[in-house]
């Protein structure tokens, strides 16, 4: 899956270095961010012991088609990067082709992520007021509290030991 989605990350930004292509390699990104969330997500919702072991006559376990199409989805991606860089039209459109028959979804990608805000309807007075902090993806969040050393009280264990020590040899 980390395959798939790196690529996917990779023809990403590899699009919108190349104009003109860029709509193509949107496509595949979306077909295969559709699939992933379909495939992986049914998978994970099964019982994990008949994942990983029942298979249907003359199929393999859930676990190993999953790991399989998972394998050729990330060939694929690296066929489809391939085309876009070499700007091939071709080449693009045979792997469109692969990605939208061998991955089909019902899942229609642009119900994936939703939403009504953009980063040109925030307002930056708000966001401040409320001590949020806006991310690369224009979604504000709460900033993340700053954590404690690793062994912050260890000191604190120690003297309160020791002082529990003294206490005991008094008596």
């Amino acid at each position: 899956m980390r395959r798939a989605l790196g690529a996917t990350g990779d023809l990403l930004d590899l699009a919108d270095r190349s104009p003109g292509t860029d709509i193509h390699a949107r496509e595949a990104a979306s077909t295969t961010l559709a699939w992933l969330t379909e495939s992986v997500g049914g998978y994970l919702r099964m019982p994990r012991s008949f994942a990983d072991g029942h298979a249907l006559d003359g199929a393999h376990a859930p676990l190993l088609t999953l790991v399989d199409d998972l394998d050729l989805l990330g060939l694929t991606l690296d066929h489809t990067y391939d085309a876009v860089h070499r700007a091939d039209e071709s080449h693009l459109r045979t792997q469109l082709g692969v990605l939208r028959e061998t991955f089909a979804t019902r899942t229609d990608p642009r119900d994936l992520v939703q939403t009504a805000i953009s980063p040109d309807h925030i307002e930056s007075q708000v966001v401040q007021d409320r001590g949020l902090e806006v991310g690369e993806d224009g979604i504000p969040r709460l900033p993340v509290p700053e954590q404690p050393a690793p062994h912050h009280d260890s000191a604190h264990a120690t003297s309160h030991d020791t002082s529990q020590d003294s206490s005991q040899d008094e008596r």
